[in-house]
């Protein structure tokens, strides 16, 4: 059954249909006419197309605010609070931020950087952002259990809190939540589905086990090809694992 509802839910994230649905819904969120400028608003919105299907990134011009994949539940909760803790629509433009955004993931599917740095909102409660500081310290091609990662950050009775801020999590991929595991090493929840954090554990690990030297010789023409269907070049298709 779980592997049914998972090819279901990768068909779904691939279906043209389903993707013009979705982008009217989140526009609708965003408070905007898609063809609006909205003003003055310092947020802006893009869509980016990756090889696991389409994402979101909301971001003003000194950091990225939120990125998810449009099916994520959890998207339209987020954008309220934004909205909320702003008072400002989110207008649906290109900004430079966004660009930086696109070439960081570029770099991450090409295999280039699996660690992308891009400067990230301050938001979350204290102990969230301790744990999406931890998060980013787990290494690529490796992973944590939220037990393990409670006993790390001092607090091993918190297993159910920092499982609670690991979904709280706004910037997919960025701060790496699909590296969190069960204890018995099984893939749990993740707000933009378990055959995306499946294709994420297996793409880092590919990756990190590639030849330095294959790495270094392939990698500059894995990125331009990437980094040109990011920014609009091009179009990238349903990548298998």
């Amino acid at each position: 059954m779980r592997l049914s509802l998972q090819k279901e839910d990768k068909a779904r994230a691939f279906d043209s249909h389903c993707q013009a649905a979705r982008r009217k819904d989140i526009v609708a969120m965003f408070g905007t006419d898609p063809a609006a400028s909205a003003g003055d608003s310092p947020l802006n919105a893009d869509w980016i197309t990756t090889p696991i299907g389409l994402m979101v990134a909301v971001a003003d011009s000194h950091a990225l605010q939120i990125l998810e994949f449009i099916e994520r539940p959890a998207l339209a909760t987020e954008v309220r609070t934004l909205r909320a803790a702003t008072g400002c629509v989110i207008k649906m433009a290109p900004c430079d931020m966004i660009e930086r955004v696109k070439s960081a993931l570029a770099a991450y599917f090409s295999g280039v950087d699996l660690r992308p740095d891009v400067r990230l909102a301050s938001v979350g409660t204290p102990f969230q952002k301790q744990v999406w500081h931890a998060l980013r310290g787990i290494v690529p091609g490796q992973t944590e259990s939220y037990s393990s990662l409670a006993r790390k950050l001092g607090r091993p009775d918190a297993v159910r809190a920092v499982a609670r801020a690991n979904g709280a999590n706004r910037f997919a991929i960025l701060v790496p939540c699909h590296r969190l595991l069960g204890a018995d090493g099984a893939l749990t929840g993740y707000g933009g589905g378990l055959w995306r954090k499946d294709w994420l554990l297996q793409h880092e690990k590919r990756m990190t086990h590639v030849n330095d030297d294959a790495r270094a010789s392939l990698s500059p023409l894995i990125h331009d090809l990437f980094d040109g269907m990011f920014h609009g070049e091009g179009q990238v298709g349903n990548a298998d694992v």
